[in-house]
């Protein structure tokens, strides 16, 4: 699961009051987890306990329904029946036991993890900033900067691993849910934190075109609040920010010496290309595209 480690995130972001306030003051949001845009965000699989739990229910009220019905007869058909729901009844019902057990052993608690619909709730405990590994995703540019309308700003790893009391961790995609039990593994198979796996770096494989790296801290408020962040090392235009918006956001950062680059459609594809922003034109060089 593990990628490689980026020399540069990038953040994708909306123009706006707030973001040349938070350039200005050297600020970052960091959001409450259980505002996330992700319904799944710190969700996990207890030890497949309450899977397990759902089976064994149906199949006592079927075997109770089938009691009551009047059909334990003689009759080799109404036997069969009988026999297997009795079957898997008890198969539910012994492995129900057996997880059981599982979870109560595991060190990561029921109460830690919280269940769906604690999810949120327990998952508040974190406040999140978001970043990308890329600079040039069309989805990307579409969903956090309005459509293109806003901008993507580009730190230094380095830069923000000194910066946080925290740690940078990947988000791994995964095709389900993890367990505890797999977590654990993970953790004692790796020299990170217990930080880095928990349930908020994993996310369904749908969002794996965002490349997406996190930091999480202790959360003091419900929404979020403002961290001390490094100053970006560049900022890319949107293919459709406005001239007024540009030039607001190039008088700032002349000021703070941060080079701005502007985004522009490939020719040649549904690709994104940056060049060093200049009032009139597009002229400059590519870099790493």
């Amino acid at each position: 699961m593990n990628r490689k480690r980026p020399a540069y995130l990038y953040k994708y972001s909306l123009m706006s009051d707030y973001l040349l306030k938070n350039l200005e003051d050297g600020k970052v949001w960091v959001s409450n987890a259980a505002k996330l845009n992700d319904p799944f965000e710190n969700f996990v699989i207890q030890g497949d306990f309450e899977l397990f739990n759902d089976v064994y229910s149906d199949c006592r009220i079927s075997y109770k329904e089938f009691l009551e019905a009047g059909n334990r007869t003689n009759s080799i058909k109404n036997i069969l029946i009988y026999t297997k729901f009795k079957f898997r009844w008890l198969c539910a019902k012994i492995l129900v036991s057996l997880i059981s057990k599982i979870v109560i052993i595991f060190p990561f608690s029921e109460d830690r993890f919280g269940t769906p619909e604690s999810r949120k709730v327990n998952g508040s405990e974190f406040s999140i900033s978001c970043f990308s590994e890329v600079c040039d995703s069309v989805l990307m540019w579409s969903h956090y900067s309005s459509s293109h309308t806003g901008v993507c700003l580009e730190f230094n790893y380095e830069d923000i691993e000194q910066s946080i009391d925290s740690e940078l961790c990947q988000v791994n995609y995964v095709n389900k849910p993890m367990r505890p039990i797999e977590l654990k593994k993970m953790y004692k198979l790796t020299s990170t934190s217990e930080l880095g796996h928990h349930p908020l770096n994993f996310k369904h494989k749908a969002w794996s075109y965002e490349k997406e790296w996190r930091f999480m801290v202790k959360s003091f408020d419900k929404d979020g609040y403002l961290y001390n962040f490094p100053r970006p090392r560049r900022i890319i235009l949107g293919v459709q920010t406005s001239q007024e918006d540009k030039d607001t956001l190039l008088n700032l950062c002349n000021e703070l010496s941060i080079p701005v680059f502007q985004s522009y459609m490939s020719k040649y594809g549904f690709k994104l290309k940056t060049k060093k922003y200049q009032a009139e034109s597009l002229e400059g060089s590519d870099l790493r595209f």
